[in-house]
């Protein structure tokens, strides 16, 4: 955990108070947090990505001299101790039941025992956490050596896997064929599902800013090709200067793909899912004779 909560804190004054707002969602499911070493005011966590199920349930930890910093612009029942309808006037319940407007999804919460009776029988956060990044240091090593007849590497990584206490179980990757061309990553989704029964999921929209860097895509661009519908088939056409034939820069147009593929790793998963992803992206893509691989997205 790279965040330093003492120093933010640090550069509060009488005038202005420095908060630190943990998003801690990816990170929980496969990592201990220690709030006393990282003591941030607000730390948001999913229990869909720590355990699976159930979906739309998570919660936000509040320092209790740091509930009083958020300020409500509406309410619903269950929230207030007293309103009327005249001047919009009501009275906030203390803290936590002000933030909980409406009939709370009892029967969602009464199932997260079971999901903390799972991770008991997992040995807790640091043995999960020991076990995952095992498989994902096994798995990137692989990923990275696949590589085609012509000695091109099959796969673009992202991320920081080469300091994995930066980087996170998630691998996000593109496909390539062995002329450089990137197969369409809907593609792939739906190839592992049918031949290797593997849920991979694609696209940007978790992380549109970090994705996008990746991909090489401007955000104009992104916006103006949504508002326009100018995608073909996961792919998108922009304007790139590149060396034309009389060796002088020009303007051509260049398809960039937009998403990428992403395998995540958790609790759950085992030595038998990376290896069968490893295999599946060997055999279906990997030109093992100099002849084309699988695959017929546009790149």
């Amino acid at each position: 955990m790279s965040v330093d909560a003492f120093q933010a804190h640090a550069k509060s004054t009488a005038n202005h108070r420095w908060l630190v707002l943990l998003d801690a969602a990816a990170y929980v499911p496969i990592h201990p947090l220690d709030l006393t070493e990282t003591p941030a005011d607000f730390v948001s966590i999913s229990f869909y990505k720590v355990f699976g199920y159930p979906t739309g349930v998570g919660a936000l930890v509040v320092r209790k001299d740091a509930a009083d910093v958020l300020h409500k612009v509406y309410f619903g029942g269950g929230a207030v101790d007293d309103a009327t309808a005249e001047d919009i006037w009501r009275l906030l319940s203390p803290a936590p039941a002000r933030f909980q407007d409406g009939t709370i999804d009892f029967l969602g919460i009464a199932q997260l025992q079971f999901g903390f009776d799972l991770l008991d029988k997992l040995k807790g956060p640091q043995a999960i956490h020991r076990h995952v990044s095992a498989l994902q240091s096994w798995m990137y090593q692989y990923l990275r050596s696949l590589q085609h007849s012509n000695k091109r590497p099959l796969l673009t990584i992202f991320g920081k896997h080469e300091k994995p206490k930066q980087q996170s179980c998630l691998f996000q990757f593109l496909v390539h064929r062995p002329d450089g061309s990137v197969v369409a990553a809907e593609e792939v989704e739906l190839a592992a599902a049918a031949a290797a029964g593997l849920h991979i999921r694609t696209g940007c929209h978790c992380n549109p800013g970090q994705c996008l860097k990746d991909l090489g895509i401007y955000p104009e661009e992104e916006r103006a090709a949504a508002l326009a519908h100018n995608t073909s088939h996961g792919f998108i056409t922009v304007m790139r200067k590149v060396t034309g034939a009389s060796g002088k820069p020009e303007l051509k147009p260049v398809q960039l793909p937009i998403g990428s593929v992403r395998a995540s790793l958790g609790a759950l998963s085992t030595f038998e899912d990376v290896y069968g992803l490893v295999k599946f992206l060997r055999e279906e893509y990997v030109d093992k004779d100099g002849g084309p691989p699988g695959g017929t997205g546009r790149g």
